[in-house]
């Protein structure tokens, strides 16, 4: 049996987790639940998978759900009961599903404490790769990635030895406005980019999606998960969201992973390995798939992408800048308070200021992401 702690569970990738495990209950049980606000939703995931514990980030919420915290489970309380809840024994893995730099102290807390990652959170490895690295390897811990992508080179790096990989191909929908030009871009609206043609997700990752730069997270992730340089990762623009990724191996022979683009596929993989599990997805069938497409990224229209790539190459605190700015910026943008086009300008701007700051624990890096979210507020 083993024993999951999730985080974010009331969000897209938590509810998802919940849904997969369903289908295993002789071999997944939840000894946690944390969410932000909903504390309506959490309490209906409380009475149906009767966690040990919960929590609440926020402390009206946790007030709330007080009042009717069914029989048998604890609500752990304060600004530090994610972390508290991270750090208990009697677990085995942490789902990190909740979205945003929140999931850093509470990923650093689980892994000091021995446990197994299963991460969605992308920002922790974007802001604090190298903290993350050195803690997996002195905790002996580890981590299995959620994300599509992420799954899909996981799987295909099997297929040969890491001296043997001559690059990685990272797979991207291109999101709602792939083809728009700027004229157009500068146009369109938060109602406009939620409306991602392939993935069901929170609006956050759906903006990042739009503007490709969930894609240079992803490009940063993959270098700390799969030790690989920049130049070793490649992107190309999937529309059909069917192949999530591919290895390049030195002797011309390509793997990919070829899934329908449903979520609970990589999530009961990383819960599962190294067995594989059947879930609710059948196998593709190839005869009714009309195309598969492979194009190249706009990067002049959607230039997060290299913006990230050249955080990633300078190191320090570039990616930690990068992202605390981009929070600030998709924010402003689902508040309808700067223009789509505004984002990399604010991130460019933002990054630019604070990329050469050295940041040696969680602890510094989130300090430096409110002076990033400050200025990035002040360009606002």
């Amino acid at each position: 049996m083993k024993k999951l702690a999730i985080f974010g569970a009331t969000g897209s990738i938590g509810v998802q987790t919940l849904k997969a495990i369903e289908l295993y209950p002789e071999r997944f049980s939840v000894f946690a639940l944390t969410a932000n606000k909903n504390y309506k939703l959490l309490l209906e995931l409380c009475k149906k998978y009767k966690p040990q514990y919960v929590a609440l980030a926020d402390g009206n919420a946790s007030k709330e759900f007080k009042k009717n915290i069914p029989k048998g489970t604890k609500l752990i309380e304060g600004d530090d009961c994610l972390e508290i809840i991270a750090a208990l024994n009697g677990y085995d893995t942490a789902v990190m599903a909740q979205v945003g730099i929140s999931g850093l102290l509470p990923t650093v807390c689980a892994i000091k404490s021995g446990k197994k990652i299963a991460l969605a959170n992308k920002e922790v490895l974007v802001t604090a790769g190298s903290i993350i690295k050195k803690l997996l390897k002195d905790n002996n811990s580890e981590i299995f990635p959620i994300d599509s992508e992420h799954s899909a080179i996981w799987q295909s790096l099997r297929a040969g030895n890491k001296n043997e990989v001559s690059s990685i191909v990272l797979t991207a929908s291109g999101g709602p406005f792939y083809g728009y030009n700027k004229n157009q871009l500068d146009a369109v609206t938060a109602s406009d980019a939620l409306k991602h043609p392939t993935w069901n997700m929170g609006k956050k990752i759906t903006i990042d999606s739009a503007t490709l730069m969930n894609k240079g997270f992803e490009i940063a992730e993959a270098s700390f998960l799969f030790d690989l340089p920049e130049n070793k990762i490649k992107v190309t623009v999937h529309r059909e969201s069917i192949i999530h990724s591919m290895v390049n191996f030195v002797d011309g022979n390509t793997v990919a992973a070829l899934a329908k683009p449903d979520m609970s596929v990589p999530i009961l993989y990383a819960l599962s390995y190294p067995e594989r599990l059947k879930g609710y997805t059948d196998n593709l069938e190839f005869d009714k798939i009309q195309k598969l497409t492979f194009l190249s990224v706009d990067s002049e229209n959607f230039p997060c992408i290299e913006i990230c790539r050249e955080g990633l190459r300078k190191g320090k605190s570039a990616l930690a800048a990068i992202n605390a700015a981009n929070e600030i910026a998709v924010d402003s943008f689902l508040n309808q308070k700067i223009k789509f086009t505004d984002i990399p300008k604010i991130i460019s701007d933002s990054f630019k200021n604070f990329s050469d700051i050295d940041l040696n624990t969680a602890e510094e890096v989130l300090s430096l992401d409110k002076e990033v979210r400050k200025f990035a507020l002040s360009l606002i």
